[in-house]
């Protein structure tokens, strides 16, 4: 059976490594032992500990009643001026923290990059122009036939409004940045030289007939 420590007056304090971590009902609430093995190996535990207080001083171990297990960790009451004195636990000696324990991070967690700014396209003035007033006269042709079905009359004020709350739309949806692109003229076609079709121009088959050229005269005063 393990040996009860006396750990009641400020200043008590025992080490040992933790085998166990129970909760014992009583009539003043749960209570939480621990017991373990001692550096001489007797078996010991700690008096009844309030839950509340033993909780709240394994978490500023980073520890639970779970992970607690194995650990060796040193029990001890400190002065209290306004009754029984405090529960304190430890890590035992000056050694790191308990294995168990959460760990800071080592480094500085990485901050976000920067976002970039999308560079703004570049706009062919004269193209979206003449698109504004195809997408204009399109609304002036659509209005005009509603306009005359409900006998209303149709301004040019009406027809611009219509086209700037369509042109806003649109652009809203990402397509005007591709409207400020120019179009690429194709390539002129290069003429290209047929192939040879591999055919030999055929020889005469006999040799020309000059006798039906004139005969050289002697009063020819040219030249040559």
């Amino acid at each position: 059976m393990a040996a009860k420590l006396q750990l009641e007056q400020a200043g008590d304090a025992a080490t040992f490594t933790v085998s166990t971590c129970r909760t014992v009902q009583t009539k003043y609430g749960d209570r939480i032992v621990f017991s373990g093995t001692d550096s001489e190996g007797s078996e010991v535990e700690t008096p009844l500990m309030p839950e509340a207080t033993a909780t709240k001083q394994l978490d500023r171990l980073g520890l639970t009643s779970e992970t607690c297990i194995g650990e060796t960790l040193t029990f001890s009451r400190a002065p209290n001026p306004s009754g029984k004195p405090y529960w304190n636990i430890d890590p035992a000696g000056p050694t790191p923290a308990p294995s168990k324990r959460l760990q800071p991070p080592t480094t500085a967690p990485a901050k976000p990059a920067a976002r970039e700014t999308a560079k703004p396209a570049l706009i062919d003035v004269d193209r979206l122009q003449d698109v504004y007033i195809a997408l204009w006269n399109r609304m002036a042709q659509g209005l005009s036939a509603s306009c005359k079905t409900h006998d209303i009359v149709l301004t040019a004020d009406a027809v611009q409004a219509a086209s700037a709350t369509l042109w806003i739309a649109i652009n809203n949806r990402g397509v005007m940045a591709n409207w400020g692109e120019p179009q690429k003229e194709a390539a002129p076609q290069i003429p290209t030289t047929p192939p040879p079709s591999g055919k030999r121009l055929v020889p005469p088959s006999k040799e020309p007939d000059f006798s039906k050229f004139p005969a050289e005269r002697d009063d020819d005063d040219l030249p040559f």
